[in-house]
C-alpha cells in the first residue's frame, strides 16, 4: 500500500499547511492513503484540529506513543510513533516531500520515495478563494504597514537623539505592535512581523 507523509508543522511549512489548512506550531504527522487523509497530533491541538483542519480524521500521538512504548520497552521516537501509523494502515511505500528530515527518513520500515517536484502540484494554481484571501491579507498587511509608517511620521526627535512617540520611546517592539494591533483591529491575525 503507498501513501504520502510529510512530517512537519503547519506554521512554517507550506506543504503541510495546505494540507491540513490550519496553523499547528509543532511538527506533526500527516499521511494520505486509500483517498483518505489523517493528522497525528497532540493531545494540545486535537480538539481545533477537529474542528479545523482539513483532514478526514484527527489521530492522537499518545495513542500511537503508548503502543509504540509498550511493544519496544523503551521510550519512543517519532520515528517509532510513524512506523506504527503506517503499519495500522498497510502502508509498505512512502512519498515524502524533498524537505523531509532525512534522518526519520531513514527509520521508516516502509520504502521511502522523495518526491522532488512540488508535493501539492494543485499549490502552484491559485483557486479563486485562494486568490480573495491573498488579497484580503495583503490589504491588511499593507493597513498595518501603514499604521506603523504613521507612528514613525509622528515621532519627534528628543534631545537624546531618541525617538518618542505619544510619550513613548521608539522602539522595534512598540512599531510591531501598533502594525499587529492594526491588523486584529481589522479582522486579521500578524505572525512573525518583521
Amino acid at each position: 500500500m503507498k501513501a504520502r507523509v510529510i512530517v512537519a508543522d503547519s506554521e512554517h511549512n507550506a506543504d503541510m499547511l495546505y494540507a491540513v489548512g490550519i496553523f499547528i506550531p509543532d511538527p506533526f504527522i500527516y499521511l494520505e492513503c486509500r483517498g483518505r487523509s489523517y493528522a497525528v497530533l497532540s493531545e494540545l491541538e486535537l480538539d481545533r484540529a477537529r474542528q479545523h483542519a482539513r483532514v478526514d480524521r484527527v489521530l492522537p500521538y499518545r495513542h500511537y506513543y503508548e503502543r509504540a512504548k509498550q511493544k519496544l520497552n523503551r521510550t519512543p521516537r517519532l520515528a517509532d510513533v510513524l512506523n506504527l501509523v503506517l503499519e495500522d494502515y498497510g502502508v509498505t511505500q512512502v512519498e515524502v516531500p524533498s524537505h523531509f528530515p532525512v534522518g526519520l527518513a531513514r527509520r521508516i520500515r516502509a520504502r521511502v520515495k522523495v518526491v522532488e517536484d512540488a508535493f501539492f502540484s494543485q499549490r502552484e494554481t491559485k483557486t479563486p478563494a485562494e486568490l480573495r484571501a491573498i488579497r484580503a491579507a495583503l490589504r491588511l498587511a499593507e493597513t498595518g504597514l501603514e499604521a506603523g509608517l504613521k507612528v514613525l511620521r509622528e515621532s519627534k526627535i528628543r534631545a537624546d537623539r531618541y525617538l518618542t512617540w505619544r510619550g513613548q520611546r521608539v522602539t522595534s517592539e512598540l512599531v510591531r505592535g501598533v502594525i499587529n494591533a492594526t491588523i486584529a483591529q481589522h479582522g486579521g491575525l500578524a505572525a512573525h512581523t518583521i
